[in-house]
C-alpha cells in the first residue's frame, strides 16, 4: 500500500459550486487544500480526498468542499472515455433564520 500527501496542490483555483448565500453556481477560489492518495499494488485500486478551504466570488462568503474518489467508482460513458464519480461534499452552508 502506498500513501501521499500534499497541501495546497488546488490552491488558487477557480471552481463552479452552488453557493447557498449566491442561490446560483458561482465561482469559488480555493484558500487552502489537502490531498490524500492512495494505492494498493494487490489489487490495482486507486483512491484520493482533497480537503478544500474555498470562498464565493461573488458574495466572498468561506466554505469547506471535500471531493472523495476511488478508482471502484469509475463507470465506463464510452468505448474510450470513463467518468469517475467522484463524491463531492460541500460543508458550511447551513442558515438558521431566527
Amino acid at each position: 500500500m502506498t500513501d501521499s500527501y500534499e497541501e495546497n496542490r488546488t490552491k488558487g483555483q477557480l471552481l463552479p459550486v452552488y453557493c447557498s448565500k449566491c442561490y446560483r453556481d458561482t465561482q469559488h477560489r480555493v484558500i487552502s487544500s489537502y490531498e490524500s492518495n492512495g494505492s494498493s499494488e494487490d489489487d490495482g485500486e486507486d483512491w484520493g480526498s482533497s480537503s478544500q478551504i474555498i470562498q464565493c466570488q461573488g458574495c466572498l462568503e468561506v466554505s469547506f468542499r471535500r471531493v472523495n474518489s476511488y478508482s471502484g467508482w469509475w463507470q465506463q460513458v464510452s468505448e474510450n472515455e470513463c467518468d469517475p464519480g467522484d463524491q463531492i461534499i460541500l460543508y458550511g452552508y447551513a442558515t438558521i433564520f431566527l
